[in-house]
């Protein structure tokens, strides 16, 4: 699963496995799809390092 759905005064906790075969720096991003929180900037964008 890549989506979680958090309701407003909910929260979730995300795990991710990043043992995986990709060689080299690998960019990732974490974001939301409400227009509003979009325009105000609510997105983290890291880099896992080799």
């Amino acid at each position: 699963m890549d989506t979680v759905h958090v309701w407003p005064g909910e929260s979730a906790r995300v795990a991710i496995d990043f043992a995986h075969p990709l060689v080299g720096d690998q960019d990732h991003v974490f974001h939301c799809h409400s227009h509003e929180h979009a325009e105000a900037g609510v997105m983290l964008r890291f880099t896992v390092k080799a």
